[in-house]
């Protein structure tokens, strides 16, 4: 069985599940793909999937398992180097981690008071982590969720007066859920265990 979850989901998040998942269903084989890239069930290329996104096609099934928010973050170092920004001037004024489509990016941010150019965007990567380890040697601000942050790096909130980013993580399959015994027992293994992550983090 495939399951298809983001770098840092895949990493940080699903290790512990798939661990208990072994412990009480050892007979089922488990691939884990890593990317940020959409897999697409339709097709199998995946059976289960993890994205923070509700999926559009009808013949899926979704279920949202748990909901957090974005922000921008950076090195205290970079800071230290460029300055803290006070306003939304100073903002416009720093490096950006991007990722392929920084149109995207782009827009989303100026739709929140920005005012950002593709020159703010000379790095740009799609794996989560990548951006993680840029931004760690002060390369410019990235998005990271808090509560990864808060667990996992030193990163630095990059002016807390923007608004927040809401994400969500959907637990995704095919309709052969409801037909196959092993699918239903990872994908609800999957869908607690996420829930059960989520209860346990600090509250801020």
């Amino acid at each position: 069985m495939t399951i298809t979850a983001t770098n840092i989901m895949a990493s940080f998040y699903l290790p512990p599940i798939i661990r208990r998942i072994r412990e009480e269903a050892p007979g089922i084989r488990l691939e884990i793909i890593a990317s940020n890239e959409l897999q697409d069930l339709q097709k199998r290329e995946a059976d289960i999937a993890i994205r923070h996104a509700r999926p559009e096609q009808p013949d899926l099934i979704a279920r949202l398992v748990s909901e957090t928010t974005g922000h921008r973050y950076a090195h205290p170092d970079y800071l230290d180097r460029v300055g803290r920004p006070t306003s939304l001037d100073d903002v416009n004024r720093l490096d950006f981690i991007g990722f392929e489509q920084n149109e995207r990016v782009i827009e989303h941010l100026n739709a929140i008071g920005l005012n950002l150019t593709p020159d703010n965007f000379r790095i740009s990567s799609g794996s989560s982590t990548v951006h993680h380890a840029l931004a760690m040697q002060g390369l410019g601000v990235t998005p990271m969720t808090r509560d990864w942050i808060d667990q996992h790096s030193i990163l630095e909130q990059v002016w807390p007066a923007l608004p927040p980013i809401p994400v969500q993580t959907w637990l995704v399959t095919h309709r052969e859920l409801n037909t196959s015994r092993r699918i239903r027992l990872v994908f609800d293994m999957i869908a607690e265990g996420l829930a059960q992550q989520a209860r346990t983090r600090p509250r801020l």
